[in-house]
């Protein structure tokens, strides 16, 4: 016998060996390794305190002692180098690597070990000679896949043989949450299966998805892996995260082999997932035949719906699966359950085109007459759509008795529907079939209508030809006349009038054909209307006529086919604008000048008295002022505002349009109800509009309806440069409105410095008051325009001058609060004792209203003095 002791420890036998079992140092170590678990590599045996290497033959018995080394320091260098020799299989570098006394179970920046490599390569020797080196046998890399996982995802049937009589753990999950039996199933390894079964693998583990062993077999159709799984026990009606079992997944994949085993291991063929749907459903959704016969066969219930309320019927009608259909129809699946929109196998069938599986339900008896929520029967849902498969529906529903006047929710027949598309087979069937062609929806909408509307020439043809009714009206008052013009769908407003319809109905706005034709700029269809006899001067609801509204719109060709088929180009609307005054205020000059060409009246009125010049000058049209000028248009009349083109013009600002009108004009004051033009621009500040206003001999002293001249109006809107331009012309710069506010004054009140220091310089008078008293002086130091007051006091205004209340200027620059304007008003010698009529004083006036450093000042004056 062979005797081990431990080297520390003489006295305990590790090992006793029959000589018969050994014939060198490494047997030795192998067994020491199976009975201990020593790492054959960190082994080293002595004999007589000599080392013994492991190719020496052991002859006789003998005792050795065993001594285990640590591992050596290692290098990341040489854990890659022992990482890659392990992933391709080189044991000599492996062995040398961990005869050096290498670490195992050193991993990469990857988590990744020699074993875990090795055991995905399945390098058997390597991975024996790693386990022999004491390696981990359940380290997991980063994904948390261990060895075994590994190799039982790669199929390597020895090395996990290998790591299992290591004692590897068989139910570790990875960061999926699959064991290695979930991946040697999901991979069909049916001996690695069967391997980790016999060593007790647990069967009905499930990943982060759910998923079973089986499951992922069954996916993958593994049907042998599946067979072996099914006779192991394992949970055939378990479901994943979805409800989904195996048979579902087997179903949806079409593995009819699979899904055989499943049902002969008697699956529950019924069974739904989170959806609803059975394994049933789910194979008919996917047109899977074999799987379907399969089911019904196994007796899985055809009648079941999912959430929606979709049987199998219904779901393989809807997708169109002709062979599913008919299966299901031969093992009596109910063919008029309806989903949860009223949707029946028939209707969807037919909404879809799929004119073979709408033949076989009608064989079977299908209802036609069934509508879903919107009120749709199988024959509107097929009239919808014009494509061959929808046709033929139509045609077998047709054959089959379908009522063709069901009217849907909106009142729309299978008819109308077909006619709103231009469906125009769908349309010859329908009418062939004696559908009702003059049926109403609750719009009042015809087929008729509908066709002509959408621009279906054809359908429209189709309908004529059967005697549809050309003048019906929707509730709008639109005929199919009115609707085709109004598209400018040229050959269906032909195909009418040469069927006699109508050209001279209105709608309810009063709108004909006609006017709809103009207001869009259809010219030919227009042009059909007009030969064909259509009233030109028909009015509408506002008393617009057809050339009114062209005119409007600046349509020249509309504008020029209606004069020259003979409109009344002086025709007024219910606001008395005529084609010439719309045409002039929307700024259409072609327009403008077409109609002047054919005599159109320059001078006619609207109901404000404005003329085409006045409309045209007021939005500043040159180009049509010019015209209208040129034609002899009046520019001295005035609206009812008492407003002229001159005034029009200056209020908008144009200069070019204020030239013309100014050129033209003989009376540049005319001024109605105060309005003057001249005012109205030094109002609005349009410096180069007044240049031309006073070299055309403007008078600058003409007053508005306030007494208001243009200097006045102008200082008070702080025109700086039209202030200058008016006193330069000679304007009264004393002159008083009704409030006898003078120029001074009001510019004074404003705080326009610049203005003050003009009308100072002009010798505008300093003292004049309104007619509460106050002066310039007054209202200047009570908003606190300082600079104001200081020209003021410099230009010699008198200081203490006070208003209608007693108030001077100090009492009121006290009062509301503006220190430096007292201190102004001081310092140029303000008497600060003089009283109002209350009996205040500046210095009471400031205390009033807490003006301290107001209060301040005037007492510090006091001392001062």
């Amino acid at each position: 016998m062979l005797r081990v002791f431990r080297a520390e420890e003489e006295e305990e036998e590790l090992a006793s060996m029959s000589m018969d079992d050994i014939w060198n140092i490494k047997t030795v170590k192998q067994q020491l390794y199976k009975s201990h678990g020593f790492s054959t590599f960190r082994q080293q045996l002595l004999r007589d305190g000599g080392s013994l290497e492991d190719d020496e033959k052991v002859d006789e018995p003998c005792d050795l002692q065993l001594i285990l080394r640590g591992f050596a320091d290692s290098s990341a260098e040489k854990a890659h180098r022992l990482i890659v020799a392990s992933a391709s299989g080189n044991i000599f570098e492996v062995e040398e690597l961990l005869q050096c006394l290498q670490d195992p179970d050193l991993a990469d920046k990857s988590g990744q070990t020699p074993l875990g490599m090795a055991g995905q390569g399945g390098h058997e020797v390597t991975v024996r000679l790693l386990l022999e080196a004491g390696a981990d046998k359940d380290l997991p890399d980063v994904n948390g896949m261990t060895p075994l996982i590994g190799a039982s995802r790669e199929g390597h049937v020895e090395t996990v043989r290998l790591l299992l009589e290591a004692g590897a753990e068989m139910d570790l999950v990875d960061k999926d949450g699959d064991t290695a039996l979930i991946c040697a199933a999901s991979n069909g390894h049916i001996e690695v299966v069967r391997l980790l079964l016999e060593s007790g693998a647990t069967k009905v583990l499930a990943n982060r998805y759910g998923r079973t062993a089986l499951i992922q077999a069954s996916i993958q159709g593994y049907a042998e892996t599946v067979r072996f799984l099914l006779q192991a026990g394992a949970g055939k009606d378990l479901g994943d995260n979805e409800g989904d079992t195996a048979l579902i997944c087997a179903s949806l994949e079409d593995n009819a082999e699979t899904v055989s085993l499943l049902l002969e291991a008697r699956a529950d063929a019924d069974l739904a997932n989170h959806g609803g749907d059975t394994a049933l459903i789910c194979a008919s959704a996917k047109g899977h035949a074999d799987v379907v016969r399969a089911l019904l066969e196994a007796n899985a219930d055809a009648g079941l719906a999912n959430d929606h309320g979709r049987t199998a019927l219904l779901t393989a009608s809807s997708r169109g699966h002709v062979e599913i259909v008919q299966l299901l129809l031969d093992f009596d699946a109910a063919k008029d359950i309806a989903d949860k929109e009223r949707e029946t196998p028939l209707i969807c069938a037919s909404g879809r085109g799929h004119a073979e599986i709408v033949r076989l339900l009608l064989e079977a008896n299908a209802n036609h007459h069934l509508a879903k929520h919107n009120g749709r029967t199988a024959l509107i849902q097929a009239s919808l759509n014009g494509l061959a498969g929808y046709v033929e529906s139509v045609r077998y529903l047709l054959a089959a008795g379908a009522d063709k006047d069901l009217a849907d929710n909106d009142g729309d027949t299978a008819l109308i529907c077909a006619c709103g598309k231009g469906h125009a087979d769908t349309v010859r069937l329908l009418l062939e079939a004696g559908a009702h062609k003059d049926w109403a929806n609750y719009a009042s909408d015809t087929a008729l209508i509908c066709a002509s509307n959408e621009g279906h020439a054809e359908t429209v043809r189709l309908l004529l030809e059967a005697g549809a009714d050309r003048d019906l009206a929707d509730t709008d008052g639109d005929t199919a006349l009115i609707c085709a013009s109004s598209k400018g769908h040229g050959q269906i407003v032909r195909l009418l009038l040469e069927a006699g319809a109508d050209k001279d109905l209105a709608n309810d706005t009063g709108q004909t054909a006609l006017m709809h034709a103009t207001l869009r700029g259809y010219v030919e269809t227009a042009r059909m209307l007009l030969e064909s006899g259509a009233d030109k001067d028909l009015a509408d609801n506002d008393g617009d006529t057809a050339l009114i509204c062209a005119s409007g719109k600046g349509d020249v060709e509309v504008v020029r086919l209606l004069l020259e088929a003979g409109a009344d180009k002086d025709r007024v609307n219910s606001n008395g604008d005529t084609a010439l005054i719309c045409a002039s205020n929307e700024g259409h000059e072609a327009t403008v000048k077409l109609l002047l060409e054919s005599g159109a009246a320059k001078g006619a009125m609207d109901n404000d008295g404005d003329t085409a010049l006045i409309c045209a000058a007021g939005k500043g049209h040159a180009d049509i002022v010019r015209l209208l000028i040129e034609s002899g248009a009046q520019p001295n009349l005035a609206n009812g505002k008492g407003r002229t083109a001159l005034i029009q013009a200056c209020l908008r600002g144009t200069v070019e349009t204020v030239n013309l009108v100014l050129e033209a004009s003989t009376d540049k004051n005319l001024a109605q109800n105060g309005w003057q033009a001249l005012i109205n621009k030094s109002l609005r500040g349009y410096t180069e509009v007044v240049h031309l206003l006073l070299e055309g001999g403007a008078d600058t002293d003409l007053a508005d309806n306030r007494g208001d001249t243009a200097l006045i109006c102008a200082c008070g809107k702080g025109h700086v440069e039209i202030a200058r331009l008016l006193l330069e012309a000679g304007a009264d710069k004393d002159w008083a409105n009704y409030d006898s506010d003078t120029a001074l004054l009001c510019a004074s009140n404003e705080g326009y410095v610049e203005i003050v220091r003009l009308l100072l310089e002009a010798g505008a008078s300093k003292d004049l008051a309104d007619n509460d008293g106050d002066t310039a002086l007054i209202c200047a130091a009570s908003k606190g325009h300082e600079e104001v007051v200081r020209l003021l006091l410099a230009a010699g205004a008198h200081k203490d001058l006070a208003n209608d209340t007693g108030r001077t200027a100090l009492m009121q620059a006290s009062l509301q609060g503006w220190r430096k304007t007292v201190s102004l008003l001081l310092e140029a010698g303000a008497d600060k004792d003089l009283a109002d009529n209350e009996g205040e004083t500046a210095l009471a006036c400031a205390a009033k209203e807490g003006h301290l450093r107001i209060e301040r000042l005037l007492r510090a004056h006091n001392n001062h003095l």
